[in-house]
């Protein structure tokens, strides 16, 4: 569907631009897009998520190619099982800016929380699929003799790394695994790709956390962000305020923006994102400093 039509096409007097939708095969595209509710696939959820994307992608002079497809798209997602459907709006709710896709992004959260019995406010956090990732941006996997680490590197970039049987690494993937793993090979490339493009998502939910004044027990926060595989690795890089005193992991524990270390921390302790607007000068230097000697970012 992304690709542009291969020659002309008139509907009615109008002679289509290459990459619009037609009207009968919107009709038959958003009738595909149902019948997917009836098979629960992971590789289907990522497709319909796709398939918004390029269905609300500009054609200069026009507008979207067919909203109507994507708002189907939408609404697949939503009525979906599981948290995958929650994980591809969240994609798109970052991707895709205009209004009609926005009021149709979130009809489709709220339908999910509705029928998961979860607060719409909370799905989001509650709903991030870790993507087989058994540490904070690792995971492992093992494809008869070699082992595949996938490690996210920055919010925008990750990489799949092979550990051969005596222990030695290679980026190139073994021959053998192509030949004898293809569909887990399939997954885990999948998996690495959609990494990529939550993470971006996951980061811009977080930073309207502050906004919304967000506050959560240690214990939650712990569980939905903190030890989260996927979402630790930007938690971990933040300041959050925790019983009042402004903090960050450093490795071990968490200290203060003079290095020291926190400890009167429990599990119903207080604690929300911190921000620069309601700390003193000093603070923001201290902890700009800190953040620049320890190349954190």
């Amino acid at each position: 569907v992304e690709k542009p039509r291969t020659g002309p096409y008139k509907q009615g007097w109008y002679e289509l631009d290459p990459y619009q939708i037609s009207d009968g095969n919107s009709d038959i595209i958003k009738g595909r897009v149902w019948l997917t509710l009836l098979l629960q696939d992971n590789d289907l959820t990522r497709s319909l998520s796709a398939l918004a994307l390029t269905s609300y992608k500009k054609v200069p002079g026009i507008g979207p190619r067919r909203i109507k497809v994507g708002n189907a798209c939408e609404y697949a997602l939503g009525q979906g099982e599981g948290v995958e459907g929650v994980a591809q709006l969240a994609i798109l709710k970052v991707k895709v800016k205009f209004g009609t896709a926005q009021k149709g992004i979130e009809k489709a959260l709220v339908a999910t929380a509705e029928r998961e019995g979860i607060p719409r406010d909370e799905l989001e956090e509650m709903s991030v699929p870790s993507y087989g990732l058994d540490e904070i941006g690792i995971r492992r996997e093992q494809f008869g003799e070699f082992t595949a680490e996938l490690h996210v590197t920055s919010i925008h970039k990750n990489e799949i790394s092979w550990i051969k049987p005596d222990g030695k690494q290679q980026k190139s993937v073994p021959k053998q695994v192509k030949d004898d793993c293809a569909e887990e090979l399939k997954e885990l490339k999948a998996a690495a790709k959609d990494i990529q493009k939550l993470l971006p998502a996951q980061r811009d939910r977080i930073e309207q956390l502050f906004i919304q004044e967000k506050t959560w027990a240690f214990k939650v926060w712990g569980e939905r962000y903190f030890d989260h595989p996927l979402v630790g690795y930007i938690a971990r890089k933040l300041i959050w305020n925790i019983n009042g005193q402004s903090v960050i992991y450093a490795g071990e524990s968490f200290v203060n923006a003079e290095g020291i270390s926190v400890t009167d921390i429990g599990d119903d302790s207080a604690v929300s994102l911190w921000h620069p607007i309601e700390s003193s000068t000093d603070e923001i230097v201290a902890w700009r400093t800190f953040l620049e000697e320890r190349e954190i970012c």
